[in-house]
């Protein structure tokens, strides 16, 4: 047996893998919101100073792992099955104590975002979320569901977000591996709103 010790993903690259990937939205903004969940505990001397991840000075029979983000993604996918104090549980027994209370956080703000359908029908008046982070989970919805039927209206909506959440997608779409880049490079009216936004990517071409 070899052993190979590997770095954990980042937080961008482990929401990458989950957009293409159809993971949950709520799961995408849990990430973005508590980076820390993906930290090793090589790098946490005390485990009480990180909740959420596995450490050896601690009995924690459920913690967060990418494979554990995952499942948590399979079982939100069907809350509507479930009563708040049985999901709860749910994701007790698969994220552990600490994360799974965070993120039923984001389960509430879920009923904040808007359907996707609303947005396809009438971008100019579908309900914008009223937190950062809702419009979070919106962005990482939007970007999983792309298609070339919805992306004009699509952006026509994102135009009425703030900068960053605009700025959020941008970046996702950029990503060499997104699996709908293709569909929004080619929507003209994303081409507008790069060339009329283009400050976004000055870094980049430093």
């Amino acid at each position: 047996m070899t052993i190979v010790t590997a770095r954990k993903s980042t937080s961008d690259e482990l929401i990458e893998h989950g957009v293409n990937d159809g993971w949950e939205p709520i799961v995408l903004g849990f990430i973005r919101e508590f980076p820390q969940i993906l930290q090793g505990f090589e790098d946490v001397k005390d485990p009480n100073d990180n909740p959420y991840i596995n450490h050896p000075k601690a009995q924690r029979k459920s913690f967060i792992t990418p494979r554990s983000l995952e499942a948590s993604s399979d079982i939100l996918k069907q809350r509507h099955l479930f009563d708040d104090h049985s999901l709860t549980a749910l994701l007790i027994g698969t994220i552990g104590d600490r994360g799974a209370l965070d993120m039923m956080a984001f389960v509430k703000l879920a009923d904040q975002l808007p359907s996707l359908q609303s947005i396809k029908d009438d971008p100019l008046n579908a309900k914008v979320p009223d937190s950062a982070s809702a419009v979070c989970m919106t962005v990482f919805r939007a970007l999983g569901a792309m298609n070339r039927e919805w992306v004009d209206n699509w952006m026509i909506y994102m135009e009425r977000l703030d900068k960053s959440a605009q700025g959020l997608f941008a970046m996702g779409v950029r990503a060499n591996a997104y699996a709908h880049r293709s569909v929004v490079m080619q929507s003209d009216n994303f081409t507008t709103w790069a060339m009329k936004n283009n400050y976004m990517f000055a870094a980049d071409k430093v």
